[in-house]
């Protein structure tokens, strides 16, 4: 009986520890937010579904430039010299859009204005691994 109690208790203490390394790797992971908005007001002859796309590839390029500044601090901070073409790599690599919302705008010439908001995400865990490629290819 004694052996199967410290059996058990060995289980639940190994299980204990899975568990909190597992979130404490999550926990450590640091994701930073970009809001990006775009407009675009739509033409005569444009349907909507054109009208949401232009309107959400400027807000999309909007929080890549977010995002850029962000990884360019980044690589300084860990002392990487990086092109600007490879910083902007990083950024499209990395960033997640996770929402996209549209608001319709009345024009003053009776056209309608679309805004899109979008929000992206990088995982700042994913910096470093990017860093790594980059001066390896640099190095060969």
């Amino acid at each position: 009986m004694m052996k199967v109690m410290k059996n058990y208790i060995g289980f639940l203490m190994a299980s204990f520890f899975v568990v909190s390394f597992i979130f404490m790797s999550t926990a450590f992971a640091e994701v930073e937010t970009f809001v990006g908005t775009g407009i675009h007001a739509m033409a005569e002859n444009e349907t909507m579904d054109y009208a949401k796309e232009q309107a959400k590839l400027r807000a999309e390029r909007e929080a890549q430039s977010q995002a850029y500044l962000y990884i360019r601090n980044q690589s300084k901070s860990r002392n990487s010299v990086l092109t600007e073409d490879e910083i902007i790599t990083i950024t499209a690599g990395i960033l997640t859009i996770v929402n996209v919302k549209y608001t319709l705008l009345p024009n003053d010439d009776g056209s309608i204005v679309v805004r899109a908001e979008v929000t992206a995400n990088i995982d700042s865990d994913d910096i470093p691994e990017w860093l790594k490629k980059l001066e390896e290819e640099n190095n060969d």
